[in-house]
């Protein structure tokens, strides 16, 4: 008789707390608003209590795991690449620095100002381009996943461009 009353009481609490997500009049779920990426804390935070190996694991086979998971390994995936991009773009920011400087010398025009405002320029568009893709599907359990999988290969794509003009520099 107790475990029925608690199932009720657990059934009850559990329909309250559903309808109070969901996209009716009377509100909107973490997936029908606008979310600001920088607010949202360190996918290492997440993964609190985790090994790496358990982390590695969980990413790479997506056994058993929720949509907030995925979405924390999408942003994990997304936090490595944008490292390997500001170490790249740092790396051609010190080469094209070090070129602005004879051109100085000389006269000629500076690349570095153009640099620094093209990559400030892509950041923006990345962010959001993924903003709208993300909007513009609506309302989906899916949407961490789908914006952290869209800032991770734009991210890549970008790194992939940065290298290409470290190796012609």
């Amino acid at each position: 008789m107790q475990v029925t009353r608690y199932l009720i009481i657990l059934a009850a609490t559990w329909i309250i707390a559903a309808s109070s997500f969901t996209s009716s009049a009377h509100g909107k779920t973490i997936y029908s608003v606008t979310f600001d990426y920088r607010a949202i804390p360190s996918s290492s935070i997440y993964f609190t209590g985790k090994t790496p190996q358990q982390i590695d694991r969980l990413c790479k086979t997506g056994e058993h795991a929720s949509n907030a998971d995925l979405a924390a390994c999408e942003q994990r995936d997304f936090e490595r690449l944008s490292q390997d991009l500001n170490s790249t773009y740092s790396k051609i920011l010190g080469k094209v620095k070090e070129a602005d400087e004879e051109s100085k010398e000389s006269g000629d025009p500076l690349a570095g100002p153009d640099f620094i405002g093209a990559q400030d320029n892509w950041v923006k568009y990345r962010d959001n381009y993924c903003y709208a893709y993300v909007y513009a599907i609506g309302e989906a359990s899916a949407r961490y996943i789908d914006f952290w999988g869209c800032m991770k290969e734009l991210t890549l794509d970008r790194t992939r461009q940065l290298e290409k003009f470290l190796d012609a520099g």
